[in-house]
């Protein structure tokens, strides 16, 4: 395969990549803005009312806010997935030829490992660049957050059930 074609395809899956890792976010930006919208009526009308059909509209707002978040979980689940396995196949592109050292290294960065970043730092009179290292925490505490989030709205929809009932 010539040069060419290999560049065609690496900007092809590289474009796609990065949609997918897109994807992934506006998912979790989509859901939090659903069930930030959702909790404004359903806390009012919990807060205001103490009738049946209160309580009724009350749980049935609760439910729709539960089914949200697990159709959030689920979405996101799977543009994870998708979004890894075209991170994967771009790095499999990468070893077919070289000038791929920016993904390579971007990868190499989310992993934790040692990476020379552009910036430099002055020491002993001279400019050296730096080598940046992610711990673990850091690397994962964006993908953790937003499953934490999806996971806490379905728990505080539950527990608005059961206050709704039980008081």
């Amino acid at each position: 395969m010539e040069l060419h074609a290999w560049l065609a395809i690496y900007q092809a899956v590289t474009l796609t990549a990065t949609a997918k890792e897109r994807t992934y976010w506006t998912i979790a930006a989509v859901f939090l803005l659903a069930n930030s919208v959702l909790l404004l009526p359903a806390g009012l009308l919990a807060a205001s009312s103490s009738n049946d059909e209160g309580q009724l509209l009350v749980t049935g707002l609760a439910a729709l806010g539960g089914i949200i978040c697990l159709a959030w979980l689920a979405c996101q689940g799977f543009a994870g997935r998708e979004s890894l396995h075209w991170e994967s196949l771009l790095r499999s592109i990468e070893h077919q030829f070289a000038g791929g050292e920016f993904h390579r290294s971007a990868y190499r960065l989310l992993r934790g490992e040692e990476t020379c970043v552009p910036t430099t730092a002055w020491k002993c009179g001279d400019w050296y660049p730096e080598v940046e290292r992610l711990r673990w925490a850091r690397r994962a505490l964006p993908q953790v957050v937003a499953r934490l989030l999806a996971v806490a709205f379905l728990v505080a929809w539950a527990a608005l059930i059961a206050a709704t009932w039980t008081a």
